[in-house]
């Protein structure tokens, strides 16, 4: 978390990380509900997302398929995952970039569960 040198490592851009496939469509979203027999997923579009700037950020949202993959991502609290509301790779690195300089500055740590020793 202190290694600042670290953190372009960690984020990856998805602006063209698909762009030789252009059928692949990818949505950040919340995902409201999935229907197998019909090939449509509902969603609502993350605020910063694509979706949600063309168009009401809290309306739902239709998608129909052929293969779905659902990449879930996950979900730490700070200091271990940004908790930037713009997840723009800007807005993360400068996030990772203040919580190491709080770790550097701090007198104290208190590591728990670090987990095994090998």
């Amino acid at each position: 978390m202190v290694d600042t040198t670290f953190i372009p490592k960690v984020v990856i851009s998805y602006d063209n990380a698909f762009s030789a496939y252009p059928d692949v469509d990818l949505k950040f979203a919340s995902v409201d509900s999935i229907s197998h027999e019909t090939s449509i997923v509902t969603y609502t579009p993350n605020a910063s997302s694509e979706d949600a700037a063309n168009s009401n950020p809290h309306e739902q949202k239709f998608l129909h398929y052929d293969y779905l993959v659902l990449a879930t991502g996950s979900t730490y609290p700070s200091p271990i995952k940004p908790q930037v509301v713009t997840r723009t790779p800007a807005a993360i690195k400068t996030d990772l970039a203040n919580t190491a300089e709080k770790i550097r500055s701090s007198s104290r740590i208190m590591v728990i569960g670090g987990g095994l020793l090998v």
